[in-house]
């Protein structure tokens, strides 16, 4: 896929793109702050689950008041992956945007997502979300923002404030929008418990890098993401259990794929013996044990389940390179 092929001659047609399950109070507030945007999209999706009766009923009602602009989509497999991908293939527009379901538009963000792209080369545009975390909003200043270091070390921060306008190597999955034909999701990705796939918005970037195209962040796009709370909130994690293995399996395996060969075995070394605080090694545990004891003991108690998840990530990028899977075919792969 090259620039060329790309129309930027007129302004593009955008398509929302809203997964939900079972959180009716939620999307009617995200659709709310949707349908408030100037200019309005060209059409708006939500993607429900067929078993999920309470927001097919919220959904008929919502799509009878604009037949045209509203429409749903149904999908019978579980996972958030399945999801999107049924309705990225139901979309018309130049340009698919996508938003989580507890997640509220700000005025000026679609307007500010359109303008992204008016350059040829950048191929996904993204905002800053304000996380409201068990009822309060969570603040902090970042300079750097959606970056990966050389040896793999992933540097979102996308929900802090910033003054940084520029482009970026990853884009945050709550808040982020991609030219239609650069649009991948990766169906070997793993599912947590309740049907997320972590790092799917890591893959999505990722791939649209690989194919040459720009993402730019505006911190001027800004969504109000209000997540309930953390599932472990020592570390201010939204995993825990079985789900750290699965998080840590696609980590592995999407910055495998997508890091050049010398520097995979740096990336496998920092994983394996430094980590994130969600997904340790044992040197940063030990790093965290003067400053706070219980957090370095919440972290060791994740160390083996996030190196098993590891080795299923290395497990899950050999079976992919032995398939030969190209970067030529964006969309679903």
């Amino acid at each position: 896929m090259t620039t060329a092929a790309l129309d930027t001659e007129t302004p593009p047609r955008v398509s929302v793109l809203v997964p939900t399950y079972r959180r009716v109070a939620r999307l009617e507030q995200c659709l709310e702050g949707v349908a408030r945007q100037q200019p309005r999209p060209d059409e708006v999706l939500v993607v429900h689950r067929i078993d999920d009766e309470e927001t097919g009923e919220f959904l008929r009602g919502w799509t009878a008041r604009d037949p045209v602009g509203h429409r749903a989509v149904a999908v019978d497999t579980a996972g958030i992956v399945p999801a999107l991908r049924e309705g990225i293939d139901a979309a018309a527009g130049d340009v698919i945007a996508f938003l989580d379901d507890d997640a509220v538009p700000r005025a000026g963000w679609l307007e500010e997502i359109r303008r992204g792209f008016a350059e040829a080369t950048v191929g996904g545009v993204g905002g800053r979300f304000v996380d409201h975390v068990d009822g309060r909003e969570r603040t902090g200043h970042t300079r750097r923002v959606g970056r990966i270091t050389w040896y793999g070390r992933v540097i979102g921060r996308h929900d802090r404030d910033t003054e940084y306008h520029g482009d970026v190597e990853v884009l945050p999955g709550a808040n982020m929008a991609f030219r239609r034909p650069l649009v991948h999701m990766d169906g070997r990705l793993l599912h947590t418990a309740n049907g997320l796939a972590l790092a799917n918005e890591l893959d999505a970037c990722l791939t649209v890098r690989r194919l040459g195209h720009r993402l730019l962040f505006t911190p001027e796009a800004v969504v109000d993401h209000y997540t309930t709370s953390y599932r472990d909130p020592r570390l201010g994690s939204r995993v825990a259990g079985d789900d750290i293995g699965t998080s840590a399996a696609n980590y592995t395996y999407t910055l495998l794929k997508y890091l050049p060969a010398p520097r995979r075995p740096a990336f496998l070394l920092y994983a394996f013996l430094l980590g994130s605080s969600m997904l340790p090694g044992p040197g940063r545990a030990l790093a965290e044990l003067a400053a706070s004891p219980r957090r370095a003991w919440a972290m060791a108690q994740r160390i083996g389940p996030t190196w098993r998840g590891r080795a299923t990530g290395i497990s899950m990028y050999r079976t992919w390179r032995r398939e030969g899977r190209p970067f030529t075919a964006p969309r679903h792969s």
